[in-house]
């Protein structure tokens, strides 16, 4: 459940979490480290930057103000690196200045990384220049192969930094605008689907009120149910965000409130009780089908003053289970012979559903669900 949070992270979102848990992680072993080796100062050191990325973290980047937690962690590392470099007289730590460029260029936007940078550079040159000539015989500052190595690792940081911006970023952006209109367009056939959807649903009703047959209009009525079932479906995938996917409680009370629209009988009672689950849309669909017919027929075939329908969706065990019962009086071999029985069936199948049903308190159902979402 976590991999699958993380990787709906925007990619700048998910490089600023890594930074922050490994910056978190790794300073407190190091606290621990230099604890039991008997290096007080470093270990206090190690703590203020566990404990001010920490506080950072949970201030900035758990309320989503990803840009000022950047900066935060940008600026603490600054800090604790200064001091470092002032416990133990600018020595060989200088080099995990190196990576306080890197948290710029993972998690800042473009503007920040440059007016950032140049004032960090701005400190760190007027830093060393300063002990450059009051640390007469430090190694590092007077040592121009080790001075050498030390900017071209720098200028190599900032060409990265260049690097990245140019072009991964740019092609990061062109890669969600594409996705974008990608999404837009499908969308938009959602769209027009539901609308011919309905239409044609609309045809059956409007046929099935210019015929006299019975038996003809309640196969052109019912039908016209199973297609608005499905426009339904593309009406929610629709108006959200995902394109592919929908929840299937939102799915359940919409389908059911429409269909209990269309009835004129006011005695229905239903209970609900779903569980929230993404379904993909050829799921989605089956599922409409099953519950459309279970609904529909009981509906259909009431046989007493006051419908009460109960429908659950849970979790049982590994799969999810589809419960649904009425308080009908129903022959289950009669109930096996019907069109509307096969129908359910055959949408079982895509779920390879076990389908229990239960005549000896009302009709009830028993799906288990072992595949589809």
């Amino acid at each position: 459940m976590l991999f699958k949070k993380l990787r709906e992270l925007h990619y700048k979102k998910l490089f600023l979490y890594g930074a922050y848990n490994t910056i978190i992680l790794l300073t407190f072993i190091a606290f621990a480290i230099d604890l039991s080796l008997g290096a007080k100062k470093d270990a206090i050191i190690d703590i203020i930057f566990g404990g001010l990325s920490l506080i950072s973290y949970i201030l900035f980047f758990k309320r989503d103000r990803l840009n000022t937690a950047a900066l935060a962690l940008f600026w603490i590392s600054v800090i604790v690196e200064f001091m470092y470099l002032e416990l133990h007289s600018i020595d060989f730590n200088i080099i995990f200045a190196f990576f306080i460029p890197i948290i710029a260029y993972i998690s800042m936007p473009k503007r920040l990384i440059i007016i950032n940078l140049i004032l960090f550079y701005i400190l760190l040159i007027s830093y060393l220049t300063y002990y450059y000539f009051h640390l007469k015989d430090n190694i590092f500052l007077h040592n121009p192969s080790y001075l050498v190595i030390y900017i071209m690792a720098h200028l190599f940081i900032l060409s990265f930094g260049i690097f990245y911006n140019l072009a991964i970023v740019e092609s990061i952006r062109r890669l969600e605008e594409s996705n974008k209109i990608k999404n837009m367009l499908l969308h938009e056939v959602h769209h027009r689907v539901k609308n011919n959807l309905n239409l044609v649903a609309s045809i059956l009703g409007l046929n099935a009120n210019m015929i006299d047959s019975k038996t003809t209009k309640t196969f052109l009525e019912s039908n016209q149910k199973r297609i608005e079932s499905m426009a339904i479906l593309h009406e929610i995938l629709y108006k959200q965000d995902r394109a592919n996917s929908a929840d299937i409680s939102d799915y359940i009370h919409k389908l059911l409130a429409h269909i209990l629209k269309s009835v004129t009988q006011k005695d229905v009672n239903v209970d609900c009780n779903i569980e929230h689950v993404e379904f993909p849309m050829d799921s989605m669909i089956q599922f409409g089908i099953i519950l459309n017919e279970l609904i529909t027929n009981s509906i259909k075939h009431k046989n007493r003053d006051d419908l009460k329908i109960d429908i659950n969706f849970y979790r049982c065990n590994s799969n999810y289970c589809l419960k649904y019962c009425d308080n009908l009086n129903a022959d289950k071999n009669k109930l096996k012979s019907g069109f509307g029985y096969n129908l359910i069936n055959l949408a079982a199948k895509h779920f390879r559903a076990d389908i229990k049903i239960d005549t000896s308190n009302g009709l009830c159902y028993l799906f288990t669900l072992k595949k589809g979402w």
